[in-house]
């Protein structure tokens, strides 16, 4: 679908990008997705990658009803605060690798906002970015802070660890819808949306009718 600006989007960067894309020949192509679906459809599928990692854990490392509620009430919160600045990581990894594609200084290219509708903070790039480059920042949280952990907690028997890697994975599924989006729409390059989550996908390949 054809993006089309409102008055106040066409005096923006966002709208001054999409009109040089459109002058040197590329087609615009709407790839947001509505937040409450991004994130239902983001959680079921994080939710289930979780679900799998915790059975598979407590599998080899059983505990008993004593040791849980023994590190419930020890533990409880140093994770709570580690699950807080892992968010706040979650989004700087987003950040840094979308600066380093886009290029140019961080104030010029980044904005990390907060939204008070669904409790979260987020990170947007005012920047047209390679595709290539766009799915390496949308997937770094998520191989980070959440595939990586979890080996680790799983050799050593961490159960801090082990709920962190959880909470991270959980957390990255509307990155990973996202992902899959870059993947199946291949556009060659991309454009955050200022206003919706996803992107604009930019390319000189005619985008098939939705």
């Amino acid at each position: 679908m054809e993006i089309q600006l409102n008055p106040r989007q066409v005096q923006e960067p966002f709208g001054t990008f999409l009109q040089d894309f459109a002058r040197r020949g590329y087609f615009s192509y709407d790839a947001t997705v509505p937040a409450p679906k991004l994130l239902g459809y983001g959680l079921g599928i994080s939710g289930i990658m979780a679900i799998g990692g915790y059975l598979y854990y407590f599998s080899e490392w059983a505990s008993s009803e004593a040791e849980l509620e023994s590190f419930a009430s020890s533990s409880s919160i140093l994770l709570l605060l580690l699950m807080l600045a892992s968010m706040a990581v979650h989004e700087l990894l987003h950040a840094v690798g979308l600066w380093i594609s886009a290029g140019g200084t961080w104030k010029s290219t980044i904005r990390i906002s907060a939204s008070l509708q669904y409790f979260t903070v987020y990170c947007h790039c005012k920047k047209p970015v390679k595709a290539l480059g766009s799915f390496i920042s949308t997937v770094m949280p998520f191989l980070f802070l959440g595939i990586s952990l979890y080996p680790v907690a799983f050799l050593l028997g961490n159960r801090m660890l082990l709920y962190l890697s959880l909470f991270n994975i959980i957390i990255s599924g509307g990155d990973l819808l996202v992902c899959g989006l870059l993947i199946f729409r291949r556009p060659q390059w991309v454009l955050d949306h200022p206003e919706k989550c996803g992107f604009v996908g930019l390319t000189l390949r005619e985008p098939k009718r939705s």
